[in-house]
């Protein structure tokens, strides 16, 4: 039987799938920095979110069916509203608030399609803390559901905010505009064409703050996309320290997302 560490060096050897490599990254205090990275990864989420589109199946919510390339569809829409209609920019922040809904996948996938940096908010917050992540991300459009929008309603920030509504189940104020009506004007449905460099910011997620104000932290595509091959790697790792190998259903796997988005380990 494998080490652990021989399984990793056999499967991130030259030619093979988690190949590593090492690179020179420069700080933001202009150091050198030297990092092993995957070789063979995508660059950027946009690109990993390009290569992944198929008819399988990706999300199911209720009744609700979107393949991997609907779904893609979907969010280029959002992007072209976001970059036409809101006017966001590489590096503007764009702020999520809400639960669960399938729409938190197509906006993520949007806003960090564009360039512009994912603002993962706690669903659980109320509306002193909505609006302190707001002010302190320099979020300049939100997404909310009916719920934050009513805690939104209660912020004073809020009238500064350009918000999407995600399902509302009210009537919604006139500065705030639904999201389908955004949708059903938007007839270009190609991803808008952005340059995206692997170490740039994509999301901002807040920490829990049990000791003072939650702090928000930056990751980029190159950190995130590293992550989910990490996992892979784990994964494989471990197979092949058992000498075993995995059995291939007949039927597409699933995953029960018990999870908030706005956790990193839901997103």
């Amino acid at each position: 039987m494998l080490t652990r560490q021989a399984a990793l060096d056999a499967l991130t050897a030259p030619g093979q799938t988690y190949e590593l490599q090492t690179i020179e990254l420069q700080t933001i205090e202009r150091d050198h920095q030297r990092l092993r990275v995957f070789k063979n990864a995508p660059p950027t989420l946009r690109v990993l979110y390009a290569d992944s589109c198929s008819d399988s199946t990706f999300i199911v919510f209720g009744n609700e069916r979107l393949t991997f390339s609907q779904a893609y569809q979907q969010s280029a829409r959002i992007a072209q509203v976001l970059v036409k209609r809101y006017e966001i920019r590489k590096g503007d922040r764009v702020a999520i608030a809400m639960r669960n809904y399938p729409e938190w996948i197509l906006a993520f996938t949007a806003i960090t399609s564009i360039g512009a940096i994912a603002v993962a908010m706690n669903a659980w917050w109320q509306p002193a803390e909505l609006e302190y992540g707001l002010l302190d991300s320099g979020a300049k459009v939100i997404f909310a559901d009916q719920e934050r929008l009513t805690r939104l309603a209660q912020a004073s920030a809020s009238g500064q905010m350009q918000v999407i509504a995600v399902r509302p189940a009210a009537r919604i104020d006139e500065r705030i505009t639904d999201l389908n009506s955004l949708l059903d004007a938007q007839v270009e449905v190609a991803m808008p064409v952005v340059s995206i460099d692997a170490d740039d910011a994509a999301t901002i997620f807040y920490t829990s703050g049990s000791t003072g104000h939650p702090k928000g932290v930056l990751s980029s595509h190159r950190n995130i996309v590293s992550a989910l091959l990490s996992w892979e790697l784990d994964a494989q790792a471990s197979l092949l320290q058992s000498d075993l190998v995995a059995p291939v259903p007949g039927y597409q796997q699933a995953t029960l997302l018990a999870v908030p988005l706005f956790h990193v380990t839901g997103s």
